[in-house]
């Protein structure tokens, strides 16, 4: 399945920094919350699939990131609100590194520098908002919230074909190119949110809602396509949550209907992803989460899940396809990474001792046939699959230790997979999910 005549690499680096700050200002309280990130990632991987080594690819990608919110809460009466702002600054600089030898394109089995898309995208965002839960009486509660979003993109990008240039070493010999409509874009969006909740007792709660979601647009990294649109969605849920049998038996259900317009969809072409947006999309499905607890100590559970998705109205030429350019209606497909069946059952039995308590617990995961395109082919998708963990958990007043074992049964499941550059015959290309894993985790509470 898998051949190469190197070893892969994926490095990683990230750190972050946050600090929360509250202020009692009498009636309310005034809140700060502030963030710093920082990621570097390095990967080589094979480009082709083989053990020839007729190509290689880099990806690389260095990011920071700062944010600040600020929000003010409290009640008054019957009322309890919130209202803040937010303003968030990310600069990502990063590309591919395609070298690939002359072989492929009939020459000598030279390699040179190839395919090398690369870019600095920097984002600004800010955003107001606010929200207020009204106690009409003791059992029904009426919210309504609101949010302006801005953000601003501009890319900063460049772009080699190079098959002259020997490599290694690298040599950037990349030059500066621009966006179609331009190399900056700003989104504005206006997201509302409604929500009527019931508690007949305290115990058991009626809710349903509906809420615009909004995700920005943006640029490919070292690409001359225009901006990708931002991605909006309607979404109405009705459920309910509740506990019975004098607290043995939870059970929280909920059912969802989500109306996408401009959905952001990843497309692979020629070893870079690119996003599109799809006309449209639609999700509806149901979800529950069932635990009870026979006997103290002993405790079941499950959550199962029914997800159906398609495509609307959305028609793309298959990039892995080059002898069919035409675009195809790709109306009815599933969505990418969208199951339509997901399971989870778990058992677990707890007992104390004098300095703490252990827990013994297994449980199992079914999850249906996921794709990684929106082309559907199973040949780019990852087959159902089931698989099982065991944990020995132990915690006390301060120390918390666990025993584990995940994938016990050592299943191979593909974690993501795509059709890689026509210039290889597009084979596809992935990274696997992690084979049996043990280990012990350790804590410490202050």
């Amino acid at each position: 399945d898998i051949a190469l005549d190197f070893d892969p690499t994926n490095d990683r680096e990230s750190y972050g920094f946050s600090a929360r700050a509250e202020f009692d200002l009498g009636g309310a309280v005034l809140k700060s919350i502030s963030a710093y990130r920082h990621s570097d990632y390095a990967v080589k991987a094979g480009g082709e699939g083989t053990s020839a080594t007729l190509a290689i690819t880099h990806y690389f990608e260095k990011a920071r990131q700062y944010s600040q919110e600020l929000q003010i809460s409290g009640m008054a009466g019957q009322l309890q609100y919130i209202i803040g702002a937010y303003y968030f600054d990310e600069k990502t600089t990063g590309g591919t590194l395609l070298p690939f030898s002359l072989a492929l394109v009939g020459g000598p089995n030279d390699f040179v520098q190839g395919f090398n898309p690369n870019g600095t995208l920097y984002r600004k965002a800010a955003a107001g908002f606010g929200q207020l839960d009204y106690d009409v009486s003791d059992q029904l509660t009426l919210t309504v919230g609101a949010r302006y979003s801005w953000e601003r993109h501009r890319a900063d990008d460049r772009l080699a074909f190079d098959l002259v240039t020997p490599y290694p070493p690298r040599i950037d010999v990349s030059e500066p190119i621009n966006h179609i409509d331009g190399d900056v874009t700003t989104d504005k969006a206006f997201t509302p949110k409604f929500q009527v909740a019931y508690k007949p007792r305290p115990e058991l709660m009626f809710y349903a809602s509906a809420s615009k979601g909004f995700k920005s647009g943006g640029f490919d990294i070292g690409s001359t396509a225009p901006a990708f649109k931002p991605e909006t969605l309607w979404a109405y849920e009705g459920g309910m949550k509740g506990t019975f049998a004098d607290g043995r038996v939870r059970i929280n259900a909920a059912g969802f209907y989500y109306d996408y317009t401009n959905i952001q969809v990843s497309q692979a072409l020629f070893n870079m992803v690119q996003i599109l947006n799809a006309a449209s999309a639609v999700v509806y499905g149901a979800e529950a989460e069932l635990t009870v607890v026979p006997v103290d100590g002993l405790q079941f559970d499950a959550t199962p899940a029914w997800l159906h998705t398609e495509y609307k109205g959305f028609e793309s030429a298959n990039p892995s396809d080059p002898f069919n350019t035409s675009p195809i209606d790709l109306t009815g497909n599933h969505l990418i990474q969208a199951p339509e069946i997901s399971l989870k059952l778990g058992a677990q039995y707890g007992w104390t001792m004098a300095d703490g308590k252990m827990t013994l617990r297994g449980d199992i995961t079914y999850q249906d046939r996921v794709y990684f395109t929106p082309f559907n082919e199973n040949q780019v998708s990852r087959k159902p699959n089931t698989k099982f963990n065991a944990f020995l958990n132990y915690e006390g007043e301060h120390w918390t230790a666990s025993l584990y074992v995940l994938n016990l049964t050592n299943k191979t499941t593909i974690a993501n997979a795509l059709a890689s550059g026509i210039l290889f015959g597009a084979p596809v290309l992935g990274t696997l999910e992690p084979p049996r894993t043990y280990g012990i985790k350790v804590g410490y509470h202050f």
